[in-house]
């Protein structure tokens, strides 16, 4: 199998769907693998947003302590690569394709078991004895419970990579949706709820509360608002859970620049090459993280943490590309997401002006929260940026908008960025923002651009 092949063997997959043997069949492909999560020690990474920037920071702080940390994001990307992390770093090429090449054996021998078994069936509807051990669900579900879906095939490579290099934890970010393979797994030892969960997404705060109920021993938890942090601690205190949330008021924010941040948390003094106010609430979780890590008997200095939070870079999260003129990509697209982004560029507003040019996905309703929130702030939209190739779809997403405001379409990320970029003055900002491929494109280009 080569790597094209891999990507392709996970994205042709099937749609994952919850049912009663989806756990049945994953601890039957674990046996075929030689049972790789028997031993796993692992996190979940919950909530709405910010999860996979806590899980890149609590990953850069066990590195520089010396201890390997497989992170595993659920939500299929357009690189699967970022999906399976090894110490904040991708999964190797040569690496991730052997560990899509082991997966998928592992499903053809199952196919070829569940196939014979099924055949072996007597009139008296039992299997052959030679098939007796293989669960009857699977079976009888069969060929459907043969087929692997994107994100199962990426859970088996976490684990297989997890036990591969020996990794002290392994951090899970959780698809919060029932079809999520990895609930199939055992409980964690912690939960750690990343993000603000806005009081009226109830559907959000059961979830979570069904998850915690299953059996953690500790739950961390950003700041909450009231009901949602009700919810959390009552549920904690039913189930003799220790719950730890950081405090709002021993959080000072010293200085936020376009090259980075600093702030102040229980009297400790901490640096971000992250730029944003809403970095510093995941950050002060993942210390309180950290802090019970350390409970757990891992040895985690104060200069460990400082450094490993300090050095983490992450690409389109709120990450600036140029400071004169402003260029800033985010791999925004949740509605939930779109409020810290643009309070960020707010806190940044004194040296950036308020006048400011977006480029983002043809998707109208994405762009009409964008400019609602961005006007509530007293932005100023001078253009709007956009690629498709696809004029129907232009005109569905964006004929409101377009009598509105100047839109400029594109057929090419490529001939967007140099569009945009030789129309920019030293004086302009334009904000990239929309899922991880189209951010991603855009991102490229851009920085092929300015190296001009």
């Amino acid at each position: 199998m080569t790597y094209h092949n891999a990507v392709k063997y996970i994205k042709n997959a099937a749609n994952p769907v919850r049912t009663e043997g989806s756990s049945v069949k994953l601890n039957y492909l674990c046996s075929l693998l030689g049972e790789p999560h028997r031993r796993l020690n692992y996190i979940r990474m919950a909530g709405s947003n910010g999860k996979t920037i806590c899980s890149a920071m609590l990953s850069s702080v066990l590195a520089k302590a010396g201890y390997d940390a497989c992170t595993l994001n659920m939500s299929i990307s357009d690189d699967p690569r970022d999906n399976i992390r090894l110490n904040t770093h991708p999964v190797s090429i040569p690496e991730f394709t052997e560990l899509v090449n082991e997966v998928h054996e592992a499903y053809n021998t199952l196919k070829k078991t569940l196939a014979n078994a099924k055949s072996s069936i007597g009139e008296d509807g039992e299997v052959a004895d030679e098939y007796s051990d293989i669960p009857r669900s699977l079976i009888d579900g069969y060929p459907k419970t043969a087929e692997p879906t994107g994100s199962e095939i990426l859970l088996l490579c976490a684990l297989l990579l997890y036990r591969r290099h020996e990794c002290k934890l392994c951090i899970i970010e959780s698809a919060h949706n029932e079809a999520d393979p990895s609930l199939f797994l055992k409980p964690p030892f912690a939960a750690v709820i990343c993000g603000t969960i806005p009081s009226g997404d109830r559907k959000q705060i059961n979830k979570i509360k069904s998850y915690i109920r299953k059996g953690v021993s500790e739950v961390i938890s950003a700041p909450q608002d009231t009901y949602a942090y009700k919810v959390i601690s009552d549920t904690c205190a039913a189930i003799n859970c220790r719950l730890s949330v950081p405090v709002r008021a021993a959080l000072t924010v010293k200085q936020l620049s376009l090259m980075g941040t600093t702030f102040i948390y229980n009297s400790e003094s901490y640096k971000l090459s992250l730029c944003g106010r809403f970095q510093t609430a995941n950050a002060v979780t993942v210390i309180e993280t950290v802090k019970m890590l350390r409970r757990y008997g891992y040895n985690i200095s104060p200069a460990d943490e400082k450094l490993g939070m300090a050095e983490l870079r992450l690409p389109s999260r709120f990450e600036v590309l140029s400071v004169n003129p402003t260029v800033i990509a985010d791999s925004t697209y949740k509605d939930e997401a779109l409020e810290p982004v643009c309070e960020s560029l707010f806190d940044f507003s004194e040296y950036t002006g308020r006048y400011i040019s977006l480029c983002l996905p043809c998707n109208g309703q994405l762009i009409e929260n964008y400019l609602t929130m961005l006007g509530t702030r007293g932005y100023k939209v001078e253009r709007i940026y956009t690629v498709c190739q696809n004029d129907e779809e232009r005109a569905r997403q964006l004929a409101d908008i377009e009598k509105r405001f100047s839109v400029v379409c594109f057929n090419t990320a490529k001939a967007a960025s140099k569009q945009m970029l030789s129309s920019l003055t030293n004086e302009d900002t334009l904000l990239i923002s929309g899922n991880n491929e189209f951010t991603g494109k855009l991102r490229l280009e851009v920085m092929r651009y300015l190296e001009f």
